[in-house]
């Protein structure tokens, strides 16, 4: 369900029904806003300078059906998307640990729609002896069908294994896109 308008209404007049039901449905929408969480609890092997969406079949929540998970049979091939079910702003946050090596740069971003890239977080590589952990967050403007991904991107002149600890996106604002 979306936010929806409940009217205008005149004053001295009673309030309709359809008013005040509305202004209820409203209230239980913003007490719980469209969200969704994601992650792997897998290793996903990124290969070297290569952009990689982060898979993440397994849901912690997801109140709307913002996500499409591993337990759908056939099992999708898109579980890296996290899809606006309302036009407005999601603030999206992403995390994930990339294997230790002391080689390159190691970079997480998002993508939205499959197209456009919003860089969230860089590092250089420093240890062959700890692993390295990026997050980050950033909000858009979406419109319904409307997706995001979680993209990393490591040089180090190999595959290095990678896990999405969480993708999370929340509806923060209900403004027509």
């Amino acid at each position: 369900m979306a936010y929806s308008d409940p009217g205008a209404v005149t004053a001295g007049d009673p309030l309709p029904a359809a008013y005040l039901n509305t202004t209820r449905a409203n209230g239980a929408w913003f007490s719980e806003p469209p969200q969704c969480s994601v992650y792997n609890s897998s290793v996903q092997s990124v290969p070297d300078s290569t952009l990689t969406a982060m898979l993440c079949p397994t849901e912690s929540l997801d109140n709307t059906g913002m996500h499409i998970s591993s337990v759908v049979i056939p099992p999708p091939s898109n579980t890296s998307r996290i899809t606006a079910v309302n036009a407005g702003r999601y603030t999206f946050t992403g995390t994930a640990s990339f294997a230790a090596n002391s080689t390159g740069m190691r970079r997480v971003t998002f993508r939205l729609n499959g197209t456009t890239e919003y860089d969230l977080v860089q590092v250089a590589a420093v240890s062959t002896l700890s692993t390295v952990i990026l997050s980050g967050s950033r909000t858009f403007t979406l419109a319904i069908s409307d997706y995001a991904e979680m993209v990393v991107h490591q040089n180090s002149g190999g595959a290095l294994n990678v896990t999405a600890l969480a993708f999370e996106a929340i509806l923060v604002s209900t403004t027509p896109v």
